[in-house]
């Protein structure tokens, strides 16, 4: 390596006027009024970009997926020093849990304070960051950050890793030039400041001796979201919160837990009771801080800003001294301030957005780590797809020392920490050929699942998560979000060239997701579902109905590393008041691969393929509900077909429950929206606290067919989807209910609109919808009618109208025998006909009907 200059050196290089402008006189954001450096327009010619071009602005709560705000909301608080503690033994650990390193802390801390009382330029450097203008931060920031990150590369400490230059850091300034084309992962508004590798960007460099001297190559980069290791938002301090630091005001304390926070109560924004880390798991006490509700927050309005407003005491301190063996006074983390302090939505809208597009960047990435600097305060923010865990914010420039601290545990993040699934196992080792994006993944041994097409013994599944993109996910926070990718399966160290058409050779899907931990898997799901199809202990012959319908699983792989799991941060923080470290965390996520034969969408199909596909998925599921395993989740992209043996397969069965089993919970007991059944599009049904019947499943094939109608039309020998889709308002939970009740009435004007899909079968889908519509009004009525002599007797609905007691078999069963009369009569003269008259043959048909 490079022979580094002597820190002082270094800091006049941060400070040095490069070929284009100076790093502290940043210009302001391009929407921020009071800027001062020209419009939009001129600063956009002056980088060569057209005369309309118009940033992006930054987004609002508002402007916000209702999903975002909900996972938001749900954000759970937790003491900054508790957070750090967890970075800080999440970075020491190597392997197995991450264990509480509460006295090898202190002793690095310690050294950091030495280091930062020692440089009287470094606490100038921060000193001099917090600003009334939000563009006048960034460039302090960012000199005083990397001037740090050099600092502290001299620094070795146990048990933290050793410094690696592979793993430095530097802060830049992401360059706002749109590329052309831009992909469609990568679109949306990114942060100004986010921390990178330098490795990473030193190609723009000479070395690192000298990379402080590069402004503009260095600091303006063109960034995809996953190469953002850490996104930074920055707020401006204000007029009363800025005032000159006094001398020696950076805190002394030599005991790390004394950190002087403050709670952050976010408007309309219910916390929960939050557990801190202590050194005995066992004997815990609660820290019982004050919270504001939903109804007490929205009936008092808070208008402030973030630092304008009124430090409120809470109402109960830690009481310490409950724990046995109790901590000295003089250490006591009683010590820390248990203030709070109202703020914007708007404050936290940004990061949560960047953490959301950062964790749908790409397969493996398992959480981000983010920071918001508002003036003189910072909070730490922790994403998975769980939800998110903020700290409370202190004063970085009066508590250095444990910002610098956070910022040499951040250093020594290996790629695996950082949230980089590939880099923390071997089972997914990430290859770059000919710059093709590709894994090979080694499965998980086990005898259930292996099959002749894959032996993982001499196999390994080559998959490409870019060239071969199976489905587009939207940027979310919480959730499975899933990924399909294609691939196929190779021999172990086979060797690849780069192919002008991967997609063609692929024979499998490759699919990742975060499913929850205390739910049965789908892989166990699956081994019930092939049972199902060979037969086993199918004395009702409904294998018939189900062997080669269903999608064939060739191997998975969870793997086991930090971060697949996101019990493992809660777990350590104990965020589930009263449990120790070695309960079940409630609503914990972990990272799954399943293999799957690749298989094909019917929509664009003819009309004698896709309603062959159609019939076969509808008898399938109907066998598989009466062998006890709930598919749960009917949509249009779960109804596909296998081109090897021409027949319908009944796909995804990542929300599918056994019977007797735990299925999904809340929100992912719900299905795909805009084929939803009726009775589910309520604020209980979209909630996930309607129990799953199989008239909802049933009712979501309906509404398969009338979507294959109205929203795709035909052009010449296609089937396209429309450009204006007529049914928008089925993906919009305000308005899929009334927009399905009311089908009937606009069916025939939204099919003149534009050549049918599928004409021969536009009428059955009609009579389908309607059939379905009248038998959810009746069920209305009858709820309204029992409401009524509940008001009457004084008693609540469930007094006189037992769900439980409904004969819900028989339910179904006149719900199967009325759709298959409805499909014979309108495909009695064509090949479907044929199909249903062979389907009625079989042994099995008998017991689809029986209500028994």
């Amino acid at each position: 390596m490079a022979q580094k200059p002597p820190p002082d050196t270094v800091l006049d290089q941060l400070t040095t006027v490069g070929n284009i402008r100076k790093f502290n006189s940043t210009p302001r954001r391009a929407h921020n009024s009071k800027s001062g450096v020209g419009s939009s327009a001129s600063r956009a010619a002056d980088r060569g970009l057209p005369k309309d071009y118009k940033p992006i602005k930054p987004p609002k709560k508002a402007e916000m997926t209702q999903g975002l705000q909900s996972d938001l909301e749900g954000a759970i608080p937790c003491k900054a020093t508790d957070l750090m503690n967890y970075l800080f033994s999440f970075c020491s650990t190597t392997e197995g849990e991450v264990l509480l390193l509460k006295a090898e802390l202190q002793y690095v801390f310690s050294e950091v304070q030495k280091l930062v009382g020692n440089n009287k330029k470094l606490q100038e450097l921060f000193e001099a960051v917090p600003n009334i203008v939000e563009g006048d931060m960034y460039g302090p920031l960012i000199i005083a950050c990397n001037y740090a990150f050099y600092l502290l590369s001299t620094l070795n400490v146990a048990p933290l890793p050793d410094y690696n230059e592979k793993t430095q850091l530097v802060m830049i300034r992401r360059d706002s030039t749109p590329t052309q084309p831009e992909q469609e992962d990568e679109r949306g508004y990114k942060p100004d400041l986010c921390i990178v590798f330098w490795e990473w960007i030193r190609q723009s460099t000479q070395g690192y001796d000298i990379t402080f001297k590069e402004t503009n190559p260095i600091w303006e980069k063109i960034l995809i979201w996953r190469n953002m290791l850490c996104p930074v938002e920055v707020k401006p301090a204000t007029l009363r919160r800025l005032q000159p630091s006094p001398a020696g005001a950076v805190s002394d304390t030599t005991d790390f837990w004394s950190l002087n926070e403050r709670r952050v109560v976010w408007q309309s924004n219910q916390k929960p009771a939050y557990a801190p880390v202590t050194s005995n798991p066992v004997s815990l006490t609660i820290d019982k801080v004050s919270t504001r509700s939903r109804t007490n927050a929205s009936s008092t309005p808070v208008n402030t800003w973030a630092h304008q407003a009124q430090e409120v005491g809470s109402s109960k301190k830690r009481k310490t001294e409950d724990a046995p063996n109790a901590e000295p006074v003089a250490s006591k983390r009683a010590k820390t301030s248990e203030h709070t302090v109202t703020s914007k939505e708007d404050d936290r809208a940004q990061l949560a957005l960047y953490s959301a597009h950062r964790l749908s960047s790409f397969f493996d990435i398992t959480h981000t780590f983010s920071m918001l600097l508002r003036g003189s305060t910072v909070l730490l923010h922790w994403s998975d797809r769980q939800g998110v865990v903020e700290s409370y914010e202190f004063d970085y420039v009066q508590n250095l020392p444990h910002f610098i601290f956070l910022l040499l545990v951040l250093q020594r993040f290996s790629p695996a920490r950082w949230g980089y699934g590939t880099e923390a196992t071997p089972s997914l080792n990430n290859i770059d050929v000919d710059k093709q994006f590709v894994v090979e993944m080694t499965p998980t041994l086990d005898p259930e699942v292996q099959t002749a097409v894959m032996d993982p013994e001499t196999s390994v599944v080559r998959f490409f998560p870019l060239a071969d993109r199976l489905n587009r996910p939207g940027v979310t926070l919480v959730g499975r979000a899933t990924r399909a990718m294609g691939g196929r399966i190779v021999p172990k160290n086979s060797t690849w060239e780069d192919e002008s058409n991967i997609q063609e050779k692929n024979n499998c899907m490759i699919k990742s997701y975060w499913p929850e931990s205390q739910r049965e898997s789908e892989v166990e799901i699956m081994k019930k579902v092939k049972a199902a199809a060979e037969g086993e202990n199918d004395n009702d012959k409904l294998y018939e109905f189900i062997r080669k319908h269903v999608p064939e699983m060739y191997c998975y792989l969870k793997p086991e590393f930090l971060g697949s799991s996101t019990a493992t941060i809660r777990r350590f923080l104990k965020l589930a008041s009263g449990q120790d470290d070695s309960c079940e965390i409630p609503g914990a996520r972990h990272l799954l691969l399943i293999v799957f034969k690749r298989l094909y969408g019917i929509q664009g199909l003819c009309e004698d393929e896709m309603i062959k596909f159609y019939i076969e998925t509808y008898f399938c599921h109907r066998a598989l509900w009466l062998s006890g395993i709930y598919h749960s989740d009917v949509s249009l992209g779960n109804i596909m077909w296998d081109k090897e043996f021409q027949t319908g397969v009944l796909n995804d069965f990542d929300l599918a429950r056994l019977f007797g089993s735990k299925g999904a919970t809340g929100h992912e007991n719900t299905g795909t929206l805009p084929f939803m059944a009726i009775d589910l599009l309520n604020p209980d049904g979209m909630a996930g606290l309607i129990p799953r019947r199989y008239r909802h499943d049933a009712e979501a094939f309906v509404w398969v067919l009338v979507y294959l109608c109205l929203a795709f039309t035909r052009k010449g020998d296609r089937v396209i989807f429309k450009d204006d889709n007529p049914l928008a308002d089925w993906s919009d939970e305000t308005m899929a209910a009334a927009a399905k009740t009311n089908i009937a009435a606009h069916y025939n004007r939204i099919l003149l609109q534009s050549p049918a899909s599928y004409p021969s079968i536009s009428d059955m889908a009609y009579d389908l919808a309607s059939d379905a519509i009248d038998k959810y009004r009746a069920r209305y009525k009858g709820i309204v009618k029992a409401e009524r002599k509940a008001v009457q007797m004084g008693k609540p609905l469930s007094s006189v109208y037992f769900l439980e007691h409904l004969p819900w078999e028989e339910v179904d069963a006149d719900i199967w025998t009325s759709m298959i009369d409805i499909l014979e009569t309108h495909l009695k003269d064509g090949s479907g006909g044929d199909l249903l008259e062979e389907l009625k043959k079989r042994k099995g048909y008998a017991r689809l009907s029986r209500h028994d």
